[in-house]
């Protein structure tokens, strides 16, 4: 059941092949001496690449045994007779092969014309070869364990690479002398794929989540490579990832896992679809309306402006107000545009033409943040006065001063109820407030510096933006819910 090859100089056996589970019958070098084909009694074929002994393919006859084999002289077509009373002519349809990593490679990239490939494995490096003769183009060095992933992007210019080093590794195909991004990940990177307009790098990590990135190269390029944090991450699978593939639109992408689903996935757009220009100064705030028609931005250079959501014009400019303007907010119905700042008053204009309502006074320092009941009946207001101040909207009736801050007051927000009102200040200071009432219900210190508040749906939770990079979750207490 043994191949074994001799050397004609001295008879001496230089190595053997574990041919076949059945006896030999018959054998056949290609004329080059890189290919074995051999056939067992049970009429399996195989064939060997000679120089690294390696099972490349085998035939099996539809029946009966084979007696006879013979290679022509293209080194890879093979003919063969026996018991059927046929001749069947067949191809090799391996071209060559060739070692790319003594211990393993565990991702392969081809080129669209398939004139080179990449290769990564344990090693850590990623190696180009010419398909051709297996001969190398060129290897990236960076990683600091073994490659996982490979993808080449669309347009060839661009190869990336993904480790069990938790590292992105993003290069001009044609420069290994240092990545365009060396991008840190939460996980392993197991599979990639660019989107069909190359504009989108998708990764998949060994976490079971997507994150998706902008492969753009910056020019100039900087002094070191830069990393990045991912524009999306989408979460759903509960196994390994296994599969990633995008649709020809460049926004669907396509998730198979070990769980047994397959996710289809938006994948959101790399950097601005839109860039809105007018304003002569920062702008502090943004709202949408609740139809999602317009869109109002506020500024330091005391204007706000209203946008059409669909075109992305400038469709009015508020006259200036008397001060920077920071916060902005639509009533519940959309009629109604409520701004805050610097003047110390929350003007009230229709949507419609852009002519103001009322003013609401009672602050006597700048204007932070605005918001509106769910049921468009009371604002809220607060700023560096540190007092939450309630109106009715209908009458500019000043209802309710809320104090006890200790802390310049960055946001506040409605429960989706409208029962309760939630603060907090620039030091950490959490107060829950029933609004009719004029009582903190909940107070809370937290060890950061707070830039924002809001209220889960359900109105158990509220996320706390903060200076420390999380998102801090304070569940609500029964009593202040």
């Amino acid at each position: 059941k043994l191949v074994r090859f001799y050397s004609l100089d001295d008879a001496s056996l230089k190595h053997a092949l574990p041919a076949l589970p059945q006896p030999v019958v018959a054998l056949e070098l290609t004329r080059d001496q890189q290919h074995l084909a051999c056939v067992g009694q049970d009429g399996l074929i195989q064939v060997w690449q000679v120089p690294e002994k390696r099972l490349v393919q085998f035939f099996r006859p539809a029946s009966g045994r084979v007696a006879a084999l013979a290679w022509a002289s293209d080194h890879k077509t093979l003919v063969f007779g026996g018991e059927d009373q046929q001749v069947t002519v067949d191809s090799l349809s391996l071209l060559n092969g060739h070692l790319a990593d003594a211990q393993g490679i565990f991702a392969l990239a081809i080129h669209p014309n398939s004139g080179w490939h990449a290769t990564g494995g344990q090693d850590g490096q990623l190696k180009l070869w010419e398909t051709g003769n297996g001969n190398p183009l060129r290897q990236f060095l960076g990683h600091q364990g073994p490659i996982r992933s490979l993808a080449i992007r669309p347009d060839q210019q661009q190869i990336v690479s993904g480790g069990v080093d938790h590292r992105l590794l993003v290069w001009n195909i044609n420069d290994p002398a240092r990545p365009q991004f060396d991008i840190k990940t939460p996980a392993e990177v197991t599979h990639l794929a660019y989107s069909p307009d190359s504009k989108k790098l998708l990764a998949a990590g060994n976490d079971h989540l997507l994150r998706s990135y902008d492969p753009q190269p910056i020019n100039p390029p900087p002094a070191q490579p830069p990393g990045q944090e991912p524009a999306q991450v989408t979460d759903g699978h509960t196994a390994s990832i296994s599969s990633l593939g995008w649709s020809t639109d460049g926004t669907t992408a396509y998730s198979a896992a070990a769980d047994g689903r397959v996710h289809v996935w938006k994948i959101a757009s790399i950097g601005a679809t839109a860039v809105l220009s007018g304003h002569q100064s920062q702008v502090y705030a943004v709202a949408w309306d609740p139809a999602g028609k317009w869109i109002a931005s506020a500024s330091n250079d005391k204007t706000v402006k209203l946008w059409d959501a669909t075109s992305k014009q400038n469709v009015r400019t508020s006259p200036p107000q008397g001060g920077a303007v920071y916060a902005v907010a639509f009533a519940p119905n959309g009629n109604l545009l409520l701004t805050g700042g610097g003047d110390k008053t929350v003007r009230v204009y229709q949507t419609a033409d852009g002519s103001e309502v009322r003013q609401l006074s009672g602050p006597t320092d700048a204007i932070y943040t605005v918001a509106v009941s769910p049921n468009g009946q009371r604002v809220a207001a607060a700023g560096l006065d540190r007092k939450v101040f309630v109106w009715d909207l209908a009458s500019g009736q000043l209802l309710q001063t809320l104090a006890g801050h200790p802390d310049d007051i960055y946001r506040v927000d409605f429960n989706k109820s409208g029962t309760r009102l939630a603060s907090i200040g620039y030091a950490g200071n959490l107060r829950i407030w029933n609004p009719d009432q004029g009582q903190a219900l909940y107070t809370q210190k937290l060890p950061v510096v707070a830039y924002g508040a809001i209220y889960s749906p359900k109105e158990d939770l509220i996320a706390i933006l903060a200076n420390d990079s999380k998102v801090h979750l304070i569940e609500v207490p029964g009593s202040a819910r």
